[in-house]
């Protein structure tokens, strides 16, 4: 049974013998649907070169893990696999989330980007309203951060927990969410919502 907001670790994390896990966003330019579908996952390529020690072409299939989605236009959950590599120099497993989904978060990137530009009447939105409000309350928590992690100051202020406030200064800075994730993790080891370890270089 899946829960609200499930979100699977890799099979064997702190069991199979790595030095750490990191996850990257990968770009795919379809939805969920057709990640599916066409068993995209089996054709993702190992990054050139390890986010953890920089070394180029060590990383090797260590298969997959399944997550869990929120589906389109229903109140469902669709489960999505996740290609995982392990790098043969440091030992660290990298696994690449496609952009459509939100680090640790079981709703999809485009019905939170939907909420968050102030569409609260969309089906998708009525249908996970109790999950997106919680979201949104930590992305309102959690942007004064963002900006100390990130070294970027706004060039306006923005009015306190409004929609047209923190969310249009952030994609005045970011871009749209899926496009915003990818950014944030590649270049600042965080997300929209918080920083986590496994966007972060395991220590030794």
């Amino acid at each position: 049974m899946w829960s609200h907001d499930w979100v699977a670790a890799p099979p064997g994390y702190g069991i199979c013998n790595t030095r750490g896990w990191m996850q990257i966003i990968l770009e795919f330019s379809g939805s969920p649907e057709k990640y599916v579908s066409r068993a995209a996952h089996k054709k993702v390529r190992a990054p050139p070169a390890c986010p953890a020690c920089g070394q180029k072409n060590r990383l090797g299939p260590l298969g997959f893990y399944p997550r869990g989605l929120s589906k389109k236009g229903s109140a469902g959950i669709m489960s999505i696999t996740v290609r995982r590599f392990l790098c043969a120099a440091c030992g660290v497993s990298v696994s690449l989330l496609p952009n459509f989904a939100q680090p640790y978060r079981l709703v999809r990137n485009e019905t939170v980007q939907t909420f968050f530009d102030g569409k609260k009447d969309a089906d998708d939105v009525l249908r996970w309203d109790y999950l997106l409000r919680r979201y949104w309350r930590r992305f309102c928590r959690w942007f004064p951060e963002l900006f100390v992690r990130t070294a970027i100051r706004p060039g306006r202020s923005p009015p306190v927990n409004t929609f047209e406030g923190f969310w249009g200064i952030f994609k005045d800075l970011w871009g749209p969410l899926a496009l915003a994730t990818g950014r944030l993790v590649r270049g600042f080891q965080v997300t929209p919502f918080g920083a986590y370890r496994c966007h972060a270089t395991p220590s030794n």
